[in-house]
């Protein structure tokens, strides 16, 4: 453990150093704040609020840290980069894990949990109509399409270790194709989120309940969890 330790402290270290993450803090910092005062002011719905914020802003600015963040994770420049930190191990499951827990932290819990604590925040200031339940269990939905996206971009980068660009591409068109793939499986989600999203976060949609969409989360993260050996069988053969 104290190996572990000292590998996930030294990632986070180098990490938090980035001007990137900086930026993306107070970027999120100045947008909830943002979102909240007008939400306070102008007597606004929390669903509508969170909806706006959510598909408009929160989405696609997670999307492109997560490409700039973890587009060298598990590449060959990282790898011998940090490699230094493999000899104080003779395990690279260790390794491994270390690392993708220290960049998981900052790329996906921070911001999720930050994401929650808007959430939490926005019925206290707005016009609450938020369904607590439908709430968590659409921000755990989001959490599990952001580690997949993650998972995704450390699989292609360990398949196409010194091509960043073929990483990338490969990346997106996965990601992409899984997205669709989801959508033709489960029509009611396709629904939600192009229909009636602010019914669901209101409590209000018959169309899919919040069982269903914290079963769909669970089946994305076991799944993610395939993706993972992947890369890890991937890795190894660059240490």
């Amino acid at each position: 453990m104290t190996i572990l330790t000292i590998i996930i402290q030294q990632q986070c270290l180098d990490i938090f150093r980035s001007p990137r993450i900086i930026l993306e803090f107070l970027f999120l910092l100045c947008l909830f704040t943002l979102f909240i005062i007008v939400a306070f002011f102008e007597s606004e719905l929390a669903s509508e609020t969170f909806v706006f914020f959510t598909l408009y802003l929160y989405i696609p600015t997670q999307i492109l840290k997560i490409f700039i963040l973890f587009s060298n994770l598990f590449n060959y420049n990282f790898i011998n980069k940090y490699k230094w930190l493999y000899v104080y191990t003779s395990s690279n499951s260790i390794f491994f894990f270390a690392c993708l827990l220290s960049y998981l932290f900052f790329g996906c819990f921070m911001p999720i949990a930050s994401y929650l604590l808007f959430a939490s925040v926005l019925t206290f200031i707005a016009v609450n109509d938020l369904s607590l339940l439908s709430s968590i269990s659409f921000i755990f939905f989001i959490f599990s399409l952001q580690v997949l996206l993650i998972l995704i971009l450390i699989l292609t980068n360990s398949l196409f270790q010194k091509k960043k660009r073929n990483s990338l591409l490969s990346a997106t068109l996965i990601y992409i194709f899984s997205i669709l793939f989801l959508f033709s499986l489960y029509e009611n989600l396709r629904f939600v989120f192009m229909n009636s999203l602010s019914e669901f976060i209101r409590g209000n949609s018959l169309i899919l309940s919040v069982m269903e969409l914290s079963m769909i989360s669970i089946s994305i993260l076991l799944f993610s969890s395939i993706i993972i050996f992947f890369s890890f069988i991937n890795m190894k053969k660059h240490l």
